[in-house]
């Protein structure tokens, strides 16, 4: 099938196939229909003319390419049918807004700056998914990764969900039936399998036209507009804090990873050097990790200036660390500089130890587990709400059209 160049509407209807020339002039569109050979007058605010990707020369070019590769080295069925050469035929027309325009004019797509961000996830959430599902919503494409057990499934749920919110249809697709089977699962499993249908191959075709089942009963998800409006107060103070909290259980797993870290260090520390003891007299009672790390770079760089510390340096040593004293001073280098880093290493790990003991305090007082729940559990009392009203309220629709909310 040949790509059109553009495509013509006349008070919304696609009338291309019908018209044989079209053209502006002023506030006027003449067009001039194939069967009748005459020209019409209409104003300008009643036709609109969408150029294809391909109207322009190098996309057209690019496309034109990948269509010949296919023919060249496509996949082939059992009868002989190139798989991706047949794609590519059934494309007649390429939007420039699509993301197949973009990329076949190589430009980077543009973001969808009108996107509200999602609060509602039915499927629980943690950081990573909520950014992913925003992205999702937020850019024509978006590539969402990870290792198995991550939660890209729970993701593509979140994504399902608010794509049916907000009257939108989704196509699942792989490469095996087994992913695709895993989603319908979890929706089954939730009682909401009936907007979706297997598909693919004929096999699953077949199975999906001969178990129509009608639509459960949804009277229960019916909410008032006062009871949705408090629904959706209730969710979105869940949502918040429940972010603020995902936030700590971050910053939990980075200060651990941290403190694996700082604690691995001091062992190969204490290994290459003879043991130490660390004065503890010699610093101030509460200095920090931080002073102790200043203090250190400080020694390393008089050491390279082979100088001992002048008075000012001392008293200076004196008010920030609390160094008291002549013995500090007598030490070499390599010894001031070791019991530095001896005390950095225990004041370090003591501080991170107590950071991680506060903010999973935190945590234990909020209830984290039982908040999510809370919060799932809501999310997905709106969406079966959205649900009763676009298939009970909404009207009788066939049941195949409502397969593919």
């Amino acid at each position: 099938m040949p790509l059109q160049k553009e495509l013509i509407f006349i008070d919304g209807v696609d009338k291309t196939d019908e018209i044989l020339f079209s053209s502006y002039h002023d506030n006027k569109c003449v067009i001039i229909y194939k069967n009748t050979k005459k020209e019409y007058s209409y104003s300008r605010n009643r036709v609109k003319i969408v150029k294809s990707a391909t109207y322009d020369k190098e996309p057209n070019n690019v496309f034109t390419y990948l269509t010949r590769i296919a023919e060249t080295i496509g996949l082939k069925t059992e009868q002989g049918n190139n798989i991706l050469q047949s794609s590519y035929e059934r494309i007649s027309f390429i939007p420039k807004d699509c993301i197949l325009a973009c990329y076949l004019k190589g430009v980077i797509p543009l973001p969808n700056n009108n996107h509200q961000p999602i609060q509602i996830f039915p499927f629980g959430f943690n950081i990573s998914q909520k950014d992913a599902v925003n992205n999702a919503f937020s850019y024509p494409l978006s590539v969402i990764e990870g290792p198995p057990g991550t939660g890209k499934t729970q993701t593509i749920l979140n994504i399902i969900a608010n794509a049916v919110i907000n009257g939108q249809r989704v196509a699942i697709v792989s490469s095996n039936n087994s992913a695709t089977k895993n989603v319908y699962e979890k929706l089954e499993k939730n009682g909401i399998n009936f907007i979706a249908a297997l598909l693919g191959n004929s096999e699953n075709k077949k199975e999906f036209i001969e178990s129509q089942i009608n639509i459960p009963d949804l009277s229960a998800y019916s909410l008032s507009d006062s009871e949705k409006k408090k629904a959706k107060e209730n969710l979105q103070s869940l949502f918040t804090n429940l972010t603020e909290n995902l936030y700590k259980k971050n910053e939990v797993a980075l200060l651990k990873q941290e403190l694996d870290q700082i604690e691995t260090e001091y062992q190969h520390h204490q290994y290459i050097r003879d043991r130490d003891t660390v004065h503890s007299s010699i610093f101030k009672q509460k200095i920090t990790a931080e002073d102790l790390l200043s203090l250190w770079a400080s020694i390393e760089n008089q050491a390279l200036k082979f100088k001992d510390f002048n008075f000012l340096k001392r008293m200076l040593f004196r008010v920030k660390y609390g160094i008291k004293g002549k013995l500090f001073y007598t030490y070499s280098f390599d010894k001031m500089i070791f019991l530095c880093q001896s005390k950095y290493y225990l004041t370090k790990i003591h501080e991170l130890q107590k950071k991680i003991i506060n903010i999973e305090s935190l945590l234990t007082d909020f209830s984290f587990d039982s908040k999510m729940k809370d919060y799932t559990e809501l999310s997905m009392l709106l969406l079966k709400a959205e649900l009763y009203k676009k298939y009970v309220r909404g009207g009788e629709e066939a049941i195949c059209n409502k397969r593919f909310a």
